[in-house]
This record gives C-alpha cells, sequence and structure tokens, in this order.
C-alpha cells in the first residue's frame, strides 16, 4: 500500500493505519506515521496479510489521527498493489545438461573449457517457491581460446625491471598444450608491449619469460594472452585468433635514491645523482657555490618565453610514515633587470605523475646565497617523489643566473625538550636520579594541508543537553575566508567527545548562510571512538571546497544520557559565530556563547583539507536531520584539569628511549618509558644501588616512533638549564644537594591523607609520579608559597612529587600509607 500524506498540527503526534477483516467489526493496527509538514510519500508493506495461506477473503482499510493537537491530516493517492513473487535463483544449463545455479541478484554464468568451433545452446529457468519458469535459450558457436596460466612477476625491490612468467595453455583435461598456439602478447597498463614465440617442443609445466625494462616506480597492470592458428580448427580460416587474456597481475614498481639525500655538486656533473636537465642553461659552475660549485641556470643562450628544468632522480620515502620530510637548499640570484617576470619554481611529482609547486621565486633584485627550508611531509610521505628547479620567464636575459646549491632532503622525527636530571637523597639506601623531559609537541601538516578550526587545540569541559536528545555542533567559514584551500578537499573531521554520554555521533559539512544545504556525513559509533582526546574521522567521499560559499564543518550528537557532557570545547574566549555554533532543532544555529559567561567557549572541531590527485565529489544536498528536544537546553562541565586535544593522532609516538655513561665509557640504551597519551611530563628514577655514592651519570633521552612500516629516533631532548647541550650530567653524593632543597618541605611525610608543601619561593607547578614514572596529577598554581594536596584518589606507595617554581625545577620523593 501506498499514499501522500499531509500534516498540521503540534510536530510529533503520530496518525495510524489500521485493518479489519470482520467487516469493521474489529480492527488491528497495521502501522503507526510520522507525518511530515509537507506532502510525504508513505508505503506500508503488506506482506504479512498477501497470500493463499493467510485465509483472508476481504480485508478494510482505515487511516486516523487520536490526537487532540491535530488541526487536519490529510491522504491522497491511496494504492494497493501486488509485486511479482520473489525469485529465489536461476538455474543455469548447456546443451540441456544441468550446469550449476545462481542466486537471484546473479544473472551470469561462465562456461569454462568450450571447445572452439562448437556449437553450444544455453538455457536457463527461474525457481520459485511454486516451481520452475519457462526456459529462455541462447545458441552460439564458441570463439574461446585457452588462455596462457599462472602468470606471476618476479620483481626485485628498487629496481626498474619488472619479470613477468607464465606457463602455456593446456586443454580440458590440462595434459597438454591446444593445438595452433603460435607465441603470446605481452599487454601492460591495457596495451600491447611485446609478443613472446611459442616454443613446441617445451612441457605444459613450462615457464615462459618476459622482461620489462627502463619503468618509472609506480603501478603497472600485467597481462598475457595467446595467439592461435586458427586453420587447425577450420582449414578454411587462414587467420590468427587470441585468446582472452590472464586475470590481472600488478606490480608497484619503487626505485630511487634512499633518504637522506645530498647535492653539493662537487662531483662537478648533473650525471653522479642521475639529474635531468632540458638544454644547456642548466649547467655547473665550478666557481660559484655555497661552497663552490653550484647547479647554475645561466641567461645565455638566451631564451623567449621559456620554461627549463633541473629534475632529481626518483627519491624513496614509501617505507616512511614517521616525522617530518624536509627539503633545504641554498639560492642564489644575480638580478640584471628587476622585472618580477624571470622566476625559480620549486617543484614537487609524486610518481612520475603531474607537478605540483613548492614555492616560488622573482627575480625583484639580486641576494646572495639565502638558505630555504620545505617540509615536504604529507606531500611525499609513503611514496616516490622527485623535485625539481624550473627556471622560467619571459626573457633570460633580465637576470644572470639563479645558482642552487647544498640540495639536502630528509627525514626528522621530532624530539622532546626541557630535560632535567636531580639528585634525590632521603638516606644512604633511599637515593637516586630522577629525570625528567617534556614530550614533543607534534608539529601540524604542511601547506599541502588546510587545518580548519577555530579551537586553540586543548579540551577544557564539554557541553550536553539538560534532558538530552540530539543537538549539532560546528565550525563555520564565511565565503572569501578559505582562499588558501581552494583547489583543495575535505578529507577528514576530527572533535572531542569529552565523556561517553552518547550513543552516536554524525560528522557533517554543510553549505550556506544558515546550514542549509546538507552536502557530506559519516556516521560513527561511540565504540569507535576514544574519549577526550581528538578523534579523527575520515570521511567516504572527500568533498571539494567552494570558496564561494560559506562553510560549515560539525557533527550531530545524540546525547543519550542527560547529565552527561560530550561535545568538547577549549577554554575559550570565543570566535562569536565562527568557532561556536549550535542547533538544538537541526533548523536554527545559534552562539553557544550567547548562552552565558560559562559558554565562552569554541568547540574542539577540526576539518582537515588536502590536495587530491583527483578531485573531491561536488556538493550535492543531503536531507537533513530536524530534532525535538522539548526545551531542553546546553548544559557546561568545566574539566578541572585541561588535556592537550593531540591534533596529530597520525604520529605513531610509541614512548622514549633513554641512554646512560659514565666518565670513560660511551653511551648505551639503558631504559625505556612507554608514552602515555594526554600526558606532557614524564619522568624516570634511577635509584641506589644502580647509581652509586661519588659518582657522576650522563644521561639523554630520545623519542621513538613507530608504526607498521617504519619506525624512527629522533635526536636527542636539548637540556632544560642548557638548550645548547643534549644530555644532562648527575653527580650522587652523600648530602641532599637540590639548590632549593632546604627551601622546599613536603609534610607529613609519609602522609596518610593530604600532603603539605611549603616553599620560600613561589609555586607555578606540581606534577605527581608514580614510582614506575606514570603521571598522576598535574596542575598549575597560581603563585602559591604553600600547597595541600589531596591523596584519597592515590593509592599506598612510593610517589615523585616535581615542584616548578620561577627559577628551578625540584624533585622529591613522599610515602603515601593508610
Amino acid at each position: 500500500m501506498s499514499f501522500d500524506s499531509f500534516f498540521d498540527g503540534a510536530f510529533g503526534n503520530l496518525a495510524f493505519v489500521e485493518y479489519s477483516t470482520d467487516s469493521c467489526q474489529t480492527w488491528e493496527l497495521l502501522q503507526a506515521v510520522m507525518p511530515g509538514s509537507d506532502w510525504t510519500y508513505v508505503t506500508v508493506d503488506l506482506s504479512e496479510l498477501s497470500g493463499i495461506d493467510n485465509n483472508i477473503e476481504n480485508i478494510q482499510f482505515a487511516f486516523f489521527s487520536s490526537s487532540y493537537y491535530t488541526e487536519r491530516w490529510a491522504i491522497d493517492n491511496v494504492c494497493i498493489s501486488n509485486g511479482p513473487a520473489p525469485v529465489f535463483g536461476y538455474y543455469v544449463y548447456l546443451d540441456e545438461t544441468f550446469m550449476g545455479e545462481t542466486t537471484p541478484e546473479t544473472t551470469t554464468f561462465t562456461f569454462e573449457n568450450l571447445v572452439y568451433g562448437t556449437e553450444y545452446t544455453a538455457m536457463v529457468r527461474a525457481f520459485y517457491s511454486c516451481g520452475l519458469s519457462e526456459p529462455i535459450y541462447y545458441t552460439w558457436t564458441s570463439t574461446y581460446l585457452y588462455p596462457p596460466r599462472n602468470l606471476a612477476n618476479n620483481y626485485v625491490y628498487n629496481t626498474n625491471e619488472v619479470e613477468l612468467i607464465w606457463n602455456p595453455p593446456v586443454n580440458a583435461v590440462g595434459d597438454s598444450v591446444p593445438e595452433g598456439v603460435l607465441s603470446f602478447n605481452i599487454f601492460r597498463n591495457g596495451d600491447s608491449i611485446a609478443n613472446v614465440l611459442y616454443d613446441s617442443l617445451v612441457p605444459p609445466d613450462f615457464e615462459f619469460s618476459f622482461s620489462d625494462t627502463a619503468l618509472n616506480p609506480g603501478t603497472y597492470v600485467y597481462n598475457v594472452s595467446a595467439i592461435y592458428d586458427l586453420s587447425v580448427f577450420d582449414t578454411t580460416l587462414l587467420t590468427t585468433g587470441e585468446s582472452m587474456q590472464t586475470e590481472d597481475e600488478t606490480v608497484e614498481v619503487i626505485w630511487g635514491s634512499s633518504l637522506p639525500f645530498f647535492e653539493d655538486w662537487s662531483s662537478a656533473s648533473f650525471d653522479t645523482q642521475l639529474w635531468q636537465t632540458d638544454n644547456a642553461n642548466w649547467l655547473i659552475n665550478i666557481l660559484e657555490g655555497s661552497d663552490a660549485p653550484s647547479a647554475e641556470f645561466s641567461w645565455q643562450p638566451q631564451m623567449e618565453d621559456y620554461s627549463v628544468s633541473l629534475t632529481s632522480n626518483f627519491l624513496r620515502a614509501d617505507s616512511l610514515s614517521e616525522g617530518s620530510i624536509y627539503l633545504d637548499f641554498d639560492l642564489k640570484l644575480e638580478d640584471r633587470n628587476s622585472t618580477a617576470n624571470e622566476k625559480l619554481v620549486v617543484e614537487y611529482s609524486l610518481n612520475d605523475q603531474s607537478w605540483r609547486q613548492l614555492k616560488t621565486f622573482e627575480n625583484n633584485g639580486s641576494f646572495d646565497f639565502t638558505a630555504n627550508s620545505i617540509e615536504l611531509s604529507h606531500r611525499v610521505m609513503e611514496d616516490v617523489f622527485q623535485v625539481r628547479f624550473r627556471a622560467v620567464g619571459d626573457n633570460s636575459y633580465n637576470i644572470v643566473g639563479w645558482y642552487v646549491d647544498n640540495i639536502h632532503i630528509y627525514r626528522q622525527c621530532k624530539s622532546p625538550s626541557k630535560l632535567t636530571g636531580e639528585y634525590v637523597w632521603n638516606s644512604e639506601d633511599d637515593l637516586g636520579i630522577e629525570i625528567c623531559w617534556e614530550a614533543p609537541v607534534i608539529e601540524l601538516p604542511g601547506d599541502d594541508y588546510c587545518y580548519l578550526h577555530w579551537d586553540d587545540g586543548s579540551n577544557a569541559g564539554g557541553i550536553g543537553l539538560s534532558d538530552g536528545g540530539h543537538f549539532s555542533c560546528a565550525a563555520r567559514w564565511d565565503a572569501g575566508m578559505l582562499e588558501d584551500c581552494n583547489g583543495m578537499s575535505i578529507t577528514k573531521i576530527s572533535f572531542v567527545p569529552n565523556d561517553n554520554g552518547f550513543d552516536n555521533v554524525t560528522m557533517k559539512v554543510w553549505y550556506g548562510e544558515n546550514a542549509e544545504q546538507l552536502v557530506s556525513e559519516k556516521y560513527v559509533s561511540v565504540s569507535d571512538l576514544t574519549i577526550g582526546v581528538l578523534n579523527e574521522i575520515e570521511l567516504d567521499i572527500p568533498v571539494e571546497i567552494d570558496v564561494t560559499q560559506v562553510v560549515w564543518i560539525g557533527y550531530t550528537i545524540n546525547n543519550s544520557i542527560s547529565g552527561f557532557h560530550p561535545a568538547g570545547n577549549d577554554p575559550g574566549p570565543a570566535i562569536v559565530g565562527y568557532g561556536d555554533k549550535i542547533s538544538l532543532d537541526g533548523q536554527t544555529w545559534d552562539n553557544v556563547s550567547d548562552f552565558g559567561p560559562d559558554y565562552n567557549v569554541n568547540w574542539n572541531i577540526v576539518g582537515w583539507a588536502q590536495y587530491l590527485d583527483s578531485p573531491g565529489a561536488k556538493p550535492f544536498p543531503l536531507i537533513k536531520s530536524v530534532f525535538n528536544n522539548s526545551g531542553s537546553k546546553p548544559v557546561f562541565m568545566k574539566n578541572e584539569k585541561i588535556v592537550n586535544a593531540n591534533i596529530n593522532t597520525n604520529r605513531e609516538l610509541a614512548g622514549f628511549n633513554i641512554y646512560r655513561k659514565q666518565i670513560g665509557y660511551d653511551y648505551q640504551l639503558y631504559a625505556q618509558t612507554p608514552w602515555q597519551e594526554g600526558q606532557d611530563d614524564f619522568c624516570f628514577w634511577d635509584a641506589y644501588p644502580d647509581v652509586n655514592i661519588h659518582e657522576t651519570y650522563f644521561y639523554k633521552v630520545t623519542a621513538q616512533y613507530n608504526s607498521e612500516i617504519d619506525d624512527c629516533e629522533s635526536a636527542a631532548a636539548t637540556a632544560y638549564e642548557n638548550p645548547d647541550e643534549d644530555f644532562v650530567e648527575v653527580i650522587v653524593t652523600e648530602i641532599g644537594n637540590n639548590r632549593l632543597r632546604e627551601v622546599i618541605q613536603l609534610y607529613p611525610n609519609p602522609a596518610s591523607s593530604r600532603l603539605f608543601i611549603d616553599s620560600d619561593a613561589e609555586i607555578s607547578h606540581i606534577s605527581v609520579y608514580s614510582f614506575l614514572g606514570q603521571l598522576m596529577y598535574s596542575s598549575d598554581i597560581e603563585e602559591l608559597t604553600r600547597v595541600s594536596l589531596d591523596l584519597a584518589l592515590f593509592d599506598n606507595g612510593v610517589y615523585l612529587i616535581r615542584i616548578k617554581s620561577p627559577n628551578a625545577i625540584t624533585t622529591m620523593r613522599f610515602v603515601l600509607a593508610r
């Protein structure tokens, strides 16, 4: 049954469809209907009431709404119709012989091992609950020729050659090669590239081979077919025939120079590291450089409307996923006429594809060798790439030359920082060395990404609804604000779920002054998310940015448990009208900051846009969700501790390596500490008897990054008190030698419920660590000299407390014993 429905009344009232099989004496509910505010097409399934087995001789239907608030409910175009009987499958025959059965959704079948030149008749019958249908037939003469078998490859990584291997065809029995095989055609990406002759003296299991050489990095799909002499089947056919091709054999060709790559032109040749040039204007200048020689683009021979490149060999970053990749180089310009029309463009390309611009320099006046650095990370990571320096312009006479030197392409992983080391003493058998450091702050993607956000990158609390229900949060950009992202596509949306008081969330992209056009959405279950940190959600279909539109990025969340605050926010202040948009009904939008001073915050919402090889999908409107929250209002909850939103969750920081040495020895890997998500400060305790009295110890700390394909160890952390050093030196004595030990007191120690800290210097920050280095508590202090620490939530044990003041960092131990 189908009908059109129209409703005018209080939203949320239901209408009903009922049926009677006893001439309207009794009625049964068939379906409840949520009417729309405009004509809505409704379909009701009557299959449970249909069929001979139901023994229903007559049936009547009724439509009604019992709500007092309904002003009118109208229906139109009621239609009751039957549908086709369901098909359970298809039976397939060949020359009246049953060959197999398919599912109802499958309407194709492949006959194998047909003999060339033989006439066949296929038959298909549909299978129903009541039996088989009448058959349909198709008759044809087979032109099937047995194809080659077992196509494979022996590609060797970091080479530019693919060796293909295969076996010749065999007949239906499989014991011999069919008559008439002459040769094999080799195909690469659909194009025929070679022909290999067949030798009739070889056995059926013989492996034929072909090597495809001088390939650039990239993905290649290979196939092989067999060429037959058709006269062996019919003497009147003085032609050849070609079999179907083998299944695809896909090969990823990866080769090139490894990183780090360095070129200072000391060999005075472009050939040494396989640089390519377009013409003689690029040359090695043995008199210029930083230091000489350098690569020069010379104005002579003079050219007009020119574009001449110096292109690197292929470079391999395919096995790299961690850290950042940089291109450094020194550049000099000797200018003649400062027209700004002569340019040097730095570009990169992936897998021999199109070139993309990194940076452009113009002839606005001469300058000496200047250092330049460009981050390549998100452009080339996990790929093979090239870089090139392309001189372009109107007339090369306007310059004397561009000079490029010291080209350095390398990978670097972010290091820890603020390394400190202190001797901690209480008694002869209760002493040790504590070293502490700060975790690396992972940098944001480079300018090949647009990082769209208004928040400050930290999660300070959350917002929910007083009575629960659906609501939407969004960040907004006016038309023209995203000019720097023109040509990019939104690929991911990130947000912070502050707590687990929700069932699901749908990430969304809207366009329009009031977000009236929903153009993309992605449903996410709460079980797929991590609470309290920034979660990256990849859109199924990227959305190309339209810079002429107002762009909204956010989500709709089902706050299923009242009293919870799932929508994470920063500490503010709000970027009013941009970082704080909220909709309680799915139609109208407010600024959450308008609800009161506590709501002066921005949502933790991040949009990621990037250049794609093919643009994202053009926006198309989706159906918007409308909510009925029955007067529920936003409720704010502030977290006592602000945690970093961890905006770069694609970096696999695994932990820290701790190296130790003594005088006269080299550093050795001494210990490892795992990284804890959301923790900024880390400490390691090296205790007696692993450290001895009257000894000096040196420590270094590095960050370790791991992924499925890569691992990377950073450089050592710089010292807090001396950033020029990457180690700390600690001398173990028999006395308490901390500079502030005599002016900082902890009591009582051991403690039972509360610990007091007294200091002559103002305290700015306190951190408490377990004896294994796990951060248990961290808080900024507002320049107090006495602090009371509640230990109610701590377990019994030994703890380290790290106290920061304006001039020092002091670490002490205390014991909790109840």
